[in-house]
């Protein structure tokens, strides 16, 4: 039997480099084995620390974070230079959506591990959905589902208000998703136009008290900055205001997230109506 085989079969028990169904060591991940009794992410965060000199491979197998591995062999077949040079392989799931990057699925995430930028955005956006108002935790995989099924709503928010970047985060579309889900996007995307036109209803309107809020934190002088948990609560609070129809000077942050206030069943009831009206 051949060298390479018998060094393919050891790397196929000891699990360096290639993907097997037993699970990750880290208890709440699942995940395949990918090397060293870690998937893929796993590794790849273990790999960084020992770059940097945080830890060491021989301490986290102490540990029972990782397994030992053939090193040697490992070791002398990467650091043999190549007679021929190698052509860069593109990440498959980027050269297959290159042109609609916020198309996903789950066979196209198990494909990837760097997310295009584009698809980062809709993550980020997805992920302050999901966390709400706690910005309570929640998995990577969680995360993907909500954007294969959302992802067109939340592209349409993050086009309408990424149009003036400083008052635009991640979590002021989070917040506009999660109104759009609960409350129908005929309701709640006109507020979003008013924000990318600048285009008010009155002085005393929700979304402007919003935008001018928002935009006053980023200044270079002000006073407190807010933080990703601000922005929700006042973006929850602008667009529940503006639903309602009530006039603000200046927003204040809500502990209620969509669903949590009985105001919210009321304007409910009251778009119900108006659809019905229509109708």
């Amino acid at each position: 039997m051949g060298v390479c085989v018998q060094w393919g079969r050891h790397h196929l028990r000891t699990g360096w480099g290639m993907t097997s169904n037993d699970p990750c060591l880290r208890p709440d991940c699942g995940a395949n084995t990918y090397a060293r009794g870690l998937c893929e992410n796993c590794y790849q965060a273990a790999r960084r620390l020992v770059a940097q000199k945080h830890t060491t491979w021989e301490i986290l197998e102490r540990q029972g974070k990782a397994r030992a591995t053939g090193r040697n062999a490992a070791k002398n077949w990467l650091l043999t230079p190549s007679k021929k040079k190698e052509k860069r392989r593109e990440n498959p799931w980027n050269a297959k959506h290159a042109a609609d990057p916020t198309l996903t699925s789950a066979a196209t995430r198990a494909a990837t591990t760097v997310l295009h930028p584009q698809l980062q955005q809709l993550a980020a956006v997805a992920s302050g959905v999901l966390g709400g108002m706690t910005q309570k935790d929640h998995t990577k995989a969680e995360t993907a589902a909500f954007v294969d099924v959302h992802h067109w709503e939340i592209r349409n928010y993050v086009s309408l208000l990424k149009h003036h970047g400083s008052a635009y985060r991640a979590q002021v579309c989070a917040a506009f998703v999660k109104a759009s889900l609960f409350f129908g996007r005929e309701a709640v995307e006109p507020l979003a136009v008013r924000w990318k036109d600048l285009l008010w209803t009155s002085v005393g309107d929700p979304i402007r008290a919003l935008y001018l809020r928002l935009n006053a934190a980023d200044e270079d002088n002000a006073r407190h900055k807010l933080g990703n948990d601000q922005r929700y609560a006042l973006t929850v609070a602008a667009i529940r205001a503006a639903l309602s129809g009530k006039e603000i000077s200046k927003v204040q942050e809500t502990a209620q997230d969509f669903g949590d206030s009985d105001l919210d069943e009321r304007i409910l009831r009251s778009l119900e109506k108006d659809r019905r009206r229509q109708a």
